[in-house]
């Protein structure tokens, strides 16, 4: 009898001792960025923009994400390295490439395969590129963005607009960004806290909008979500999250995926293109094993501490020449399979420091 009173009060002092999980609000979970102006934000707008936050995934998962690739309106590849501020654009209209740190400014710009190396011309593309980014960036993350630096928000109430009811949301901005003058005005589902329509003003003390836009079809990349392929076909597309960082599992893994979908392919649609001129799919497949043969050689170089100047390559001059009509797509995907084990035995040997040289 007495070990059984003495493990009920054992038990009873360990349970009386032992704190419940906090729960953080979600303005804990949501801090400010250093210069949100929180004195001229009221506090319905803050706690909307918390709001928002936790219906897109959290800070903490947005914290955590790290690369995100997309197109903008079909004109410009980027690829985001959020933890090093790293950017790659690539400029379909004028064929031109910027490799930019927006933390730093530098950077690397290549137009039809010659590289800048003028410096006040670099420095204007490098210029230019970070206001691509910050453009067209906005246009993917923007309510990630909500208590940045330099930002003050107003809750304007409920309001409707095609025929549906949102609270409303607007935003302003003072010495940050390359338009400080711009005001926003976003449209924010009542229930579930997802921005669903943006308007956008040049100016913020002008009456009507320049525009109001869909923000919709979320879906879910890792753990937040986005808004892509609107359905007004405008902004972002293609968008994707890359979620894995380890190099040698992304190799595996994205060398899997591929070979699934090559498998999944019919013989009999391996010389189908989607419009005169492009590629076929044989030919694809083709560039792909070129690509890998010639960066990972490259990356060999960088490895090796070569400063040897690298030359290019024109993938162009390359398609007509890869005999892809006479090869099946099973062959093509053998060779793709052998070719990534080889990448991937490559980089196992390749030490830190190795992985960290640039060239």
């Amino acid at each position: 009898m007495k070990s059984l009173i003495a493990a009920f009060f054992i038990g009873l002092i360990i349970w009386s001792c032992t704190k419940a999980p906090e729960t953080k609000s979600l303005s804990e979970q949501n801090p400010a960025m250093p210069g949100f102006d929180l004195v001229g934000s009221d506090p319905a707008a803050v706690q909307l923009a918390d709001s928002i936050m936790h219906a897109m995934g959290g800070r903490e998962n947005w914290d955590k994400t790290r690369f995100i690739s997309w197109t903008f309106f079909g004109r410009r590849d980027l690829v985001w390295d959020k933890y090093d501020g790293r950017v790659r654009i690539e400029s379909q209209p004028d064929s031109t490439v910027y490799l930019v740190n927006v933390n730093t400014g530098e950077g690397r710009v290549k137009i039809k395969d010659t590289e800048i190396t003028e410096a006040d011309s670099l420095k204007k593309l490098l210029n230019k590129a970070k206001s691509i980014w910050i453009n067209d960036s906005y246009w993917l993350v923007m309510p990630f963005k909500l208590k940045d630096s330099g930002v003050t928000l107003k809750y304007m109430g409920e309001d409707t607009l095609k025929n549906q009811r949102f609270n409303t949301l607007v935003l302003t901005f003072s010495q940050v960004g390359d338009t400080p003058q711009n005001k926003y005005k976003l449209y924010v589902d009542i229930k579930d806290k997802l921005i669903r329509y943006w308007a956008f003003y040049a100016d913020a003390s002008q009456p009507a909008a320049n525009f109001i836009r869909p923000w919709d079809n979320y879906q879910r990349y890792g753990s937040i979500l986005l808004s892509g392929d609107r359905s007004d076909k405008g902004g972002p597309n293609y968008v994707k999250n890359i979620e894995e960082t380890d190099l040698l599992q992304a190799l595996r893994i994205s060398g899997h995926r591929c070979l699934e979908l090559i498998h999944a392919i019919p013989e009999e649609k391996a010389d189908y293109r989607y419009a005169e001129g492009k590629w076929t799919i044989r030919e694809l497949l083709c560039h792909m094993i070129d690509a890998e043969r010639i960066f990972a050689y490259r990356a060999l170089r960088f490895a090796r501490n070569d400063k040897t100047p690298l030359a290019g390559f024109d993938e162009n001059q390359y398609a007509p020449e890869t005999n892809a009509s006479g090869r099946s797509l099973q062959k093509l995907a053998a060779e793709l399979a052998h070719l990534r084990s080889s990448t991937i035995d490559m980089f196992e040997g390749f030490t830190p420091e190795m992985l960290n040289r640039r060239g």
